[in-house]
Parts: structure tokens; C-alpha cells; sequence
């Protein structure tokens, strides 16, 4: 089986469901244990809205005391009547849904995925809603790294630790689908890594097929990698993945030399 038991649709009238028992506590004490009061929070979105498959979704910050009483920040996504067909849903389901899935198949096989603290889906009134929490990553994004190269120069360790993470997502033979510089959150001490949006994760016929597409993505997005950099980041792959790396290094072959120095 390639994804977990998946959220059935709810049509009553508390369609939330919260993971953590103490996030229950913290949701409740806010007035926000429910499907509705989460979605009626003010629609201030930290970025455009995304307006595509016939609806919309977007990401707001919440801010609430934590477990520990201190103030912590949790990101609330909302989306309506935004589907996506597959032989998974041939009916169509929230794109939600499906990165529900992968953040839930993730947590079991150890993937570098942010984690995913409570979920639902209504259906009321001809509409089909959404929503997702997760807490915020309190760590730089990999994307930060543009325009200072120099902590990863530093450190190329740190880079090869991220590949090893991807590299054991993609042996499952997962996609992510959107492996961009900005999605990737990095800690700058140990290259342990926390990845977003899985909304466009799927699985591949291949693990190699998995890998290309992604790293694909990746390299086109983070062309101000300089060639040492590459060498680290893709050094597992050269190890583990050789397939891999012949794929793309026909495709892009001014990676032919960070990955003879890979090998090295």
C-alpha cells in the first residue's frame, strides 16, 4: 500500500481532528477547537493567495501560548473547492488531502517532513473546505542561503546531511513535488532538515524516477549553488543513487565536475 488510511470526508458538525492532546488544550482555550472557528479566522495571509483548480487556498500565522505558557506560532492553511484528480481520487479530493497523506506516510517512515498537528475537511452547503496546522520551523530556509554561501562553505557536511535526508525519502520512492530552496528548512548546527508542501508528493514507479524529478526542481531553483556546494549536496547520491546522478548529469552537464569531485 503506497499511502496511509486516509481522512474520510466529513459532513458533521466537528470535522476537525487534532493530533496532540495538549494542542487540544491550547486550541480549546483560544476558542479554536473547531473546524469552523478555525476557519473563520481573519484571512490575513502571509502570502498571495494561491487561486487555481477552480478555488483557493492560502497560509496565515497563529499565534497562541504554547504548552509551556510562552507564545508560539503555528501556521493555519485554508482552501476551498481546490481539487486534484488521481487514481488515488478519482472523484477528486483537497489538495490538502493529499499532503495530509504524505506528512502522515512521512511521520512513519521517517521522512525530513514538518509535522502535522491538526487537519480536517467539511463539506457543507455545496462547498468543500479544508484546513491544515502546522507548528512553525524555527529554522532557516535553505533559499536564505543565496546571497551568503559562506556557513555552507563552512560546512559542506551540512549539505551532504540534507542530501542523505532526501536521498531516504526518495529510496521510498516518493516525490515531493515541490522541492524548491524556500520550502527546505535547514538547521545551520546539524543539516537536519524539515521539508513543506507536500501537497504535489506522490509516488513513483521508480525511486530513481522519484529522485530525478525532484532534484530536477531543486537545481533549476538553486542554480546560485556554487560547484562545491553541489559536490556535498549530491554526494550521497553519487554514492548510493548512481543511476541518479548519470540522469542528471546528462541533463545538466555542468554538473560533471562537483560530481567527479563527488566521487573523489
Amino acid at each position: 500500500m503506497f499511502f496511509l488510511p486516509t481522512l474520510p470526508f466529513a459532513e458533521g458538525r466537528h470535522p476537525l481532528q487534532v493530533r496532540y492532546g495538549t494542542l487540544s488544550v491550547i486550541l480549546q482555550q483560544a476558542g479554536l477547537d473547531s473546524f469552523e472557528a478555525l476557519w473563520e479566522v481573519p484571512h490575513i495571509f502571509v502570502e498571495p493567495i494561491n487561486r487555481r483548480r477552480g478555488g483557493w487556498s492560502g497560509v496565515s500565522k497563529l499565534t497562541l501560548p504554547d504548552e509551556k505558557g510562552c507564545s508560539g506560532t503555528w501556521y493555519l492553511k485554508r482552501q476551498e473547492q481546490q481539487k486534484r484528480y488521481s487514481l488515488r481520487y478519482p472523484l477528486g479530493a483537497p489538495t490538502f488531502r493529499y499532503e495530509v497523506d504524505a506528512l502522515r506516510l512521512g511521520l512513519e517512515l521517517h521522512w525530513p517532513a514538518v509535522q502535522l498537528q491538526a487537519f480536517g475537511i467539511c463539506n457543507s452547503q455545496g462547498r468543500q473546505r479544508a484546513v491544515l496546522l502546522t507548528r512553525a520551523i524555527e529554522l532557516p530556509s535553505l533559499e536564505s542561503f543565496h546571497y551568503n554561501t559562506a556557513p555552507l562553505r563552512q560546512q559542506p557536511e551540512l549539505l551532504s546531511r540534507v542530501g542523505e535526508q532526501l536521498l531516504a525519502m526518495h529510496s521510498s520512492g516518493w516525490q515531493h513535488g515541490a522541492l524548491f530552496p524556500c520550502h527546505m528548512f535547514v538547521d545551520a548546527d546539524t543539516g537536519d532538515m524539515q521539508l513543506i508542501d507536500f501537497e504535489r508528493a506522490r509516488k513513483r514507479s521508480t525511486a530513481v524516477d522519484a529522485a530525478c524529478a525532484d532534484l530536477v526542481q531543486l537545481l533549476r531553483r538553486a542554480d546560485w549553488l556554487t560547484p562545491d556546494l553541489l559536490s556535498a549536496l549530491l554526494r550521497p547520491y553519487c554514492e548510493l543513487a548512481p543511476r541518479v546522478i548519470a540522469q542528471l548529469s546528462s541533463r545538466f552537464p555542468f554538473l560533471i565536475p562537483a560530481l567527479k569531485e563527488s566521487r573523489a
